[in-house]
């Protein structure tokens, strides 16, 4: 039987390596960022009438960054943003999810998961956490955009709001070592009845 494990949390909590962790026990990855790089440019008509041409390369790409700078400076702009490409980008997940084999493991990683109701689709959800001071340092090392910009792109991400009551939800601590995160994912892989 397919089971879907979607792992969420903040910038630099981890759910990378949680994510890749599973991949080595044979789990597919559904990454819904990349999944939301493709929907942007397939909705690229959408995007230039909701936020003009000052967004859209000559090339007719999306301009990811002159895009972030309008929509994380307006609340009203994100909303219109995740309007047109929630439903794409959730719809895009479903339809992946349905092409695997019916046996599959699959994880969906997504910063967003509950925001965007992914949740519903799992079978179990894992919330990777650390603590703040780890996450910025692991973030000002990773990205490199110095403390201030670091500082404000942590505080335009959303709260992680766990509407668990459709799905049994997991917190895993990462804030010390690649080695104790390996345990951890093994104990919950145990706790799961999943063999690796």
């Amino acid at each position: 039987m397919r089971r879907i494990i979607g792992v969420a949390g903040k910038i630099c909590s981890g759910k990378s390596a949680f994510t890749a962790m599973l991949r080595e026990c044979s789990f597919l990855e559904i990454d819904v960022d990349a999944v939301g790089h493709e929907v942007v440019q397939e909705q690229i008509a959408a995007i230039e009438a909701a936020f003009g041409a000052a967004v859209v390369t000559a090339d007719r790409q999306v301009d990811r960054k002159a895009l972030g700078r309008i929509v994380f400076a307006s609340a009203d702009a994100l909303q219109r943003l995740e309007q047109i490409v929630h439903p794409r980008m959730v719809a895009a997940v479903h339809s992946r999810i349905m092409s695997t084999d019916p046996e599959a493991r699959i994880i969906v990683n997504a910063a967003l998961l509950f925001h965007m109701g992914l949740h519903t689709l799992c079978d179990h959800v894992v919330v990777v956490r650390a603590w703040f001071p780890v996450r910025l340092v692991r973030s000002l090392r990773r990205d490199g955009h110095g403390l201030k910009a670091t500082i404000a792109r942590f505080a335009r991400q959303r709260s992680l709001r766990l509407c668990g009551e459709s799905v049994d939800i997991t917190i895993v601590r990462n804030s010390t070592s690649r080695r104790v995160l390996q345990r951890r994912v093994a104990a919950f892989l145990r706790n799961q009845e999943i063999e690796c």
